[in-house]
């Protein structure tokens, strides 16, 4: 079947007498996934991450992980998350641990960062159907599906924000652009937006195919189809409007941190769902914002494949062991 979103990683570290989450950073782990208590913060945070998403891939089938995948939901549904004041389910906080939630003004917010949590629990759903999981996201996604329909504190509708504050459920905060409600010198600025939008679309895309259900791809068409509507009118465009979400939208959001991946924060999605659904419609956009593995399905020509893939053997051919072994 594959994997339907691709996650980052999900993180803790000490904060004050109790141990609290941050999506970015961490130091042991809280929730039993299965992670080391040593090394540094951000690097040590993405190889526990990668390795709580992969075991579950190469051994579906273990107890082990079930238990785990279910676990993260428990605490997702009992503790990390509640209902607003639009009456929609969402994450109370940036940080949180196994006990408690800083749901103080300047943490409360469930963003497109929050799909790393429960990773292991939605590859554990794609691959079971899990009435319980399922439910618990379906629930939880509504609010995203809810809020990039409205224009809100200055977002065009139909463009996914990155961040909702908590308990009001609005996007950002109140009297900052609603693209960046966090500061840019701090940590804090991974959420702003477009941020790791992809997950969230991606998550999205999930539940369409776990459910049949077409609210969950309402956020993905209604962003495509600015993208093709205003793509071309971005020069000049003022930050904010559609003209220039959909310009920020086709922009590789890794590439100048030396990924070799292309297309933007849309197209990874759009791929997908074309060749779940045999959809064309968004074929003209994926002729230029997309990877070479989606090119060359659409047209047959080797070549853009065969450039992505050199990219990846290029970056293995030097300082293998801080690829494959060493912390980063």
């Amino acid at each position: 079947m594959g994997q339907y979103f691709c996650g980052s990683h999900c993180c803790f570290r000490d904060h004050g007498d109790y141990e609290v989450t941050d999506l970015r950073n961490w130091r042991r782990t809280i929730v039993g996934m299965g992670a080391s208590d040593r090394g540094g913060r951000t690097c040590s945070a993405k190889c526990g991450h990668w390795c709580r998403s992969l075991v579950p891939c190469l051994k579906p089938d273990d107890p082990v992980w079930k238990q785990r995948a279910t676990h993260l939901t428990g605490l997702m549904g009992d503790l990390w998350t509640g209902h607003n004041q639009r009456r929609f389910l969402q994450f109370k906080s940036i940080y949180f641990s196994v006990d408690r939630v800083d749901d103080t003004p300047a943490r409360g917010f469930d963003t497109v960062y929050h799909t790393t949590a429960i990773q292991p629990s939605m590859l554990y759903w794609q691959r079971t159907g899990d009435p319980a999981i399922g439910a618990l996201a379906r629930e939880w996604l509504k609010v995203w599906v809810d809020a990039a329909a409205r224009a809100d504190n200055g977002k065009p509708a139909g463009i996914l924000p990155s961040a909702l504050h908590w308990p009001d459920g609005n996007v950002g905060i109140p009297g900052k652009p609603w693209w960046q409600p966090f500061p840019l010198a701090g940590n804090d600025a991974a959420y702003n937006w477009p941020g790791e939008l992809r997950l969230m679309t991606g998550t999205l895309l999930l539940a369409w195919h776990m459910t049949g259900e077409d609210r969950y791809l309402e956020p993905i068409r209604s962003m495509a189809a600015i993208c093709t509507a205003a793509r071309d009118k971005a020069q000049g465009a003022e930050a904010g409007s559609e003209a220039w979400c959909a310009a920020q939208l086709a922009v590789p959001n890794h590439r100048s941190a030396g990924w070799p991946r292309a297309g933007g924060s849309l197209s990874d999605t759009l791929g997908k769902y074309r060749f779940l659904s045999n959809d064309k419609q968004y074929d003209k956009l994926l002729e230029t914002d997309t990877t070479g593995y989606v090119k060359y399905r659409l047209k047959g020509d080797p070549t853009v494949l065969e450039n992505d893939l050199l990219q990846n053997a290029e970056a293995f051919r030097s300082n293998w062991q801080a690829y494959t072994s060493e912390m980063r």
